[in-house]
This record gives C-alpha cells, sequence and structure tokens, in this order.
C-alpha cells in the first residue's frame, strides 16, 4: 500500500490468441493508482468503435507494474469472466423461389432473408426482429392491415457463430419496380445486442421487376395472335416435293386447272 502501480490491459481475440487491432493498431488502456490496502480494484477503460470489431469475442489480458517491473499478470483466453462478446450480422434477402435478388409481382411473394451471427454469447434465448423497407420511399413496406411487413423468429444458440432465416410474406403487386431491403436487430432479454440497417446494402435488397403483360385467352372458334414464328403447315399433305406457292382457293378462277397441274407435277 501507497506505492503508485500501473494497470495495463490489451484486448485479445479469444479464437487467435492475437492482440486485437483497429486501424493497425493494438487496442490498449491502463490506469495508474495508488492502493490504501493490500487487496481492492481499479477499473481500466478502453474504449474502441464497436463497429469495426464486431462478430468478434475478446478477452481482456492484464499487466500490472510497479517502478517499471511487472509484478502480476491474468492472460487467459478460456476465462469468461475477463471475456466480453460483441455480435455482428451479416445478412442476405432473396426470393424463396428462385433464390435470386429478385421477384415478379405477385399476391403472395415469399422472401427469405438468411442471418448470420457472430460474437454472441452461446445459450438463452435470442430473437432476431426483421422489417422490410422500401427503398424509394425510405419508409417500411405495409401489409394490406396497414402494418409494417415483419417477421421475427427466435432461437437459441449453440456456439457464437451461426446463422437463422426469416421469412417475409407480402403482395407485391402494387410494388412493381421497387427494391425491398431487410433491416434486422437482433435482441436477447429485450436488449439490442446488434443490428443491420443499411438501405444500400444490396446483399440485403430483392428488386420487384416489371409485371408480366398479360396473355390473351385462347377460345374455341376465334384466331390466335402472334404466331409468326410457328411453322407454317404444308399445303398439301401428299408425299413428294412441297408446293412452295398456295394453292388458289376453291371458286377462285383457274381452280380446277392450277389444282390439276398441281397434281400432274
Amino acid at each position: 500500500p501507497g506505492k503508485e502501480y500501473v494497470a495495463t490491459g490489451t484486448l485479445v481475440d479469444a479464437q487467435t490468441g492475437n492482440p486485437m487491432q483497429v486501424d493497425g493498431a493494438n487496442i490498449t488502456a491502463s490506469t495508474t493508482f495508488t492502493p490504501q490496502s493490500e487487496s481492492g480494484t481499479c477499473n481500466v477503460s478502453f474504449i474502441v468503435d464497436a463497429q469495426k470489431i464486431a462478430g468478434k469475442k475478446l478477452v481482456a489480458f492484464e499487466t500490472l507494474q510497479r517502478g517499471g517491473n511487472t509484478v502480476a499478470e491474468h492472460k487467459d483466453t478460456s476465462d469468461e469472466a475477463q471475456a466480453v462478446y460483441v455480435p455482428g450480422l451479416a445478412t442476405t434477402l432473396v426470393d424463396a423461389q428462385t433464390s435470386e435478388h429478385a421477384t415478379t409481382p405477385s399476391k403472395q411473394t415469399q422472401l427469405v432473408d438468411t442471418v448470420e451471427y457472430a460474437g454472441i454469447k452461446p445459450g438463452g434465448e435470442h430473437v432476431v426482429e426483421g422489417i422490410l423497407y422500401d427503398k424509394q420511399t425510405e419508409k417500411p413496406v405495409t401489409g394490406q392491415d396497414g402494418k409494417p411487413v415483419t417477421a421475427s423468429p427466435s432461437f437459441t444458440p449453440n456456439d457464437s457463430q451461426g446463422k437463422v432465416q426469416i421469412e417475409f410474406q407480402l403482395d407485391t403487386t402494387e410494388l412493381a419496380r421497387h427494391d425491398l431491403v431487410a433491416f434486422e436487430t437482433l435482441k436477447r432479454d429485450e436488449a439490442t445486442l446488434a443490428q443491420h440497417h443499411d438501405l444500400e446494402d444490396t446483399s440485403q435488397t430483392v428488386h420487384v421487376s416489371e409485371q408480366p403483360p398479360s396473355v390473351p385467352d385462347e377460345r374455341p372458334g376465334q384466331p390466335t395472335e402472334n404466331k409468326q414464328d410457328l411453322p407454317t403447315k404444308p399445303a398439301s399433305s401428299n408425299k413428294g416435293p412441297a408446293v412452295k406457292s398456295p394453292l388458289p382457293t376453291t371458286g377462285d378462277p383457274g381452280t380446277d386447272a392450277a389444282a390439276g397441274m398441281a397434281a400432274v407435277g
């Protein structure tokens, strides 16, 4: 007691055992204190942009020094008491039928959002909340009831990383030429752990294409249009070389003679 000490901490990637770096520098912090008794506590505070270390499990390594000499240290990547989880999300939104980032207008469109998570503490029930946004309006997509299109599956992770799927069902008949973007929020015990909200992220975007043109019904006795591409049926079923020019119809002048000549030839 009564002597000045310096406690220094370094954040380490629990998976690799190497110091965690941001912009090429180790994440460190230190504090100087003078204890009044043989036992006590001191705080070492780290200031870091969590977005740059998202998806990691970090462990604090500590060294205690006096007069430049190390008198104690605590370095253990398996110690949960000195570990911190920094959750991160990566998502991919596609059409459920084609697995593409595009869909056609339909009253029953189904989209699947695959959410990959990392850096979360295993165990305990988690909820991932999904909501669809219209990129053009920058507002939530609403259903026929006027409420935002959402889905919120729950899961219990067995590992710090994995994936879960969100399924959206909606009517897209009025959304032709619009881009739909999924926003996700990961929660545990109502506390927000991570979120992914980015209107410019193409991975979590599905484009609704033009409404395909309607095809007229083909009714018996009515001619069918737009069949220029179909092969023309030969004018005669008789064996022999096909007649290149069409035969005149019955009742036209010279019909019998032309038919007779064609038969002879």
